[in-house]
């Protein structure tokens, strides 16, 4: 048995070259002799979690806020190839099954893959149309933010800002998270959804763990005790 420690950033082997990209570490390297006297080689990358990250704020941008050259429906869909193509621009050693693998692992579920394609399902800042099912059964939404966010949502009540829709959470815990990307301290803010839908407002689930609205009058909103 041979084992190969891989520490450079180039390995040549009769010749033939494998570079290792930088957002891919190597998890095996399998070598084998064909009848024919050639050498045969199968080399598995992984791709670094801080990558997907990168790969998941990249497809982000381009389905939520600009496609740039992508061909995008009014709902807000491309087809999944061509997202591929465009994700390879960047991040060249990525296939297909990696990237539908950063789509389904992302976090509180942001994309849809429906067929041969796909799209964000809420955040954008563009103008398209995801047909949402409304939700006519949670009684309370959460949402977290900043303190000072917050003195302004319990005066003016949420609104989307430069987003189409506002951001809610089905638990105080999913929305200090989200908070928590703001800052160390966060504050939650609990919204009333029974007594705002009475009067009008209309409640969406895009994922078991993100719910939106077109805006929530502060009447509706107090702050979570710590």
């Amino acid at each position: 048995m041979l084992t190969f420690a891989v520490c450079v950033s180039k390995l040549t082997i009769l010749g033939i070259e494998l570079l290792t990209i930088r957002q891919h570490h190597l998890l095996s390297l399998s070598l084998s002799l064909s009848s024919a006297g050639q050498l045969c080689f199968e080399v598995v990358f992984a791709l670094e979690n801080d990558a997907r990250i990168e790969v998941s704020k990249y497809v982000s941008y381009l389905l939520r806020h600009d496609p740039e050259d992508l061909e995008m429906n009014d709902e807000g869909f491309v087809e999944l190839d061509q997202l591929l193509s465009k994700v390879r621009r960047r991040f060249p050693t990525i296939d297909k099954k990696l990237l539908v693998e950063v789509v389904e692992l992302s976090e509180r579920r942001r994309f849809e893959i429906v067929g041969d394609k796909i799209r964000a399902l809420y955040g954008h800042t563009i103008n398209v149309q995801v047909n949402l099912k409304e939700d006519t059964q949670v009684e309370q939404l959460y949402h977290g933010t900043t303190s000072e966010a917050a003195e302004q949502i319990l005066e003016k009540g949420l609104q989307p800002m430069k987003r189409r829709w506002v951001h809610l959470s089905p638990t105080k815990e999913i929305a200090y998270e989200v908070g928590k990307r703001r800052t160390d301290t966060p504050v939650v803010l609990i919204v009333d959804v029974t007594e705002a839908r009475s009067h009008g407002s209309r409640f969406f689930r895009a994922t078991d763990k993100v719910y939106v609205c077109k805006h929530v009058p502060a009447k509706y909103i107090k702050k979570l005790p710590n």
